[in-house]
């Protein structure tokens, strides 16, 4: 991503945390009853699914448009973990974990190799040399 493509996304992050960490605090400041605990713990349920259909919804979104502007397999990509990140938080199922994991570890090997085989490199940082 761009420099201010990527600016955006981490605003959206910083917006998004900012509401729930505001929700749960008023959540919890307001628990005193058994009645409002019930309450709490459906606030706080409802929390990350209602962030993970965000999440989910952007990426669908974004990987439709791609795919219409006639986007290839590379430009499309960036779109698939943040769609299975978003349906995880919706809902928890074994599957999604695994996929969101593989492919979060598929990207740090990426990087890795890609560090790692540049030319003259010798498997020293750039810092190191």
């Amino acid at each position: 991503m761009k420099g201010s493509a990527m600016r955006g996304v981490h605003i959206v992050v910083l917006i998004a945390f900012g509401i729930t960490l505001f929700v749960t605090i008023v959540t919890a400041v307001t628990l005193d009853d058994p009645q409002s605990i019930i309450y709490g713990e459906f606030v706080m349920r409802w929390i990350p699914q209602a962030v993970g259909v965000f999440i989910a919804s952007i990426a669908a979104l974004g990987l439709l448009l791609k795919c219409l502007s006639g986007a290839n397999l590379e430009q499309l990509s960036p779109f698939v973990l943040p769609l299975l990140a978003g349906l995880l938080l919706m809902s928890v199922h074994w599957a999604l974990a695994i996929s969101v994991g593989l492919i979060a570890f598929a990207i740090v090997v990426k990087h890795i190799v890609a560090n790692f085989s540049r030319p003259g490199s010798d498997g020293k940082r750039a810092e190191e040399i």
